[in-house]
């Protein structure tokens, strides 16, 4: 079931049709968050050339320094769920 809903701004009013389930929040699996945390190293920092060879950011941290790719992706989840009270992720709480 769907309910229209009004934003209303200087500029008028706008109508959105949105499904209260949908709205409920969604969760985001350990493994999701895992690539989009290695997402978001990858596009920050590029590539890294190590003795003539690249590597992806995220895999080597999480290779040369588990502890801090840890420490670093649990901060990731918090700016999300500060971020969005709706999202839920497993393992980790509000």
């Amino acid at each position: 079931m769907e309910i229209k809903v009004a934003t209303i701004s200087d500029s008028g009013t706008t109508w959105h049709n949105i499904n209260p389930e949908e709205e409920e929040g969604r969760t985001m699996t350990e493994h999701e968050l895992e690539e989009s945390y290695d997402d978001m190293l990858d596009d920050a920092y590029g590539t890294v050339d190590v003795a003539g060879m690249t590597y992806d950011t995220s895999r080597l941290l999480k290779n040369a320094d588990p502890i801090a790719y840890r420490v670093g992706m649990a901060d990731f989840a918090d700016s999300l769920l500060q971020d969005d009270d709706t999202l839920t992720i497993e393992g980790y709480s509000n």
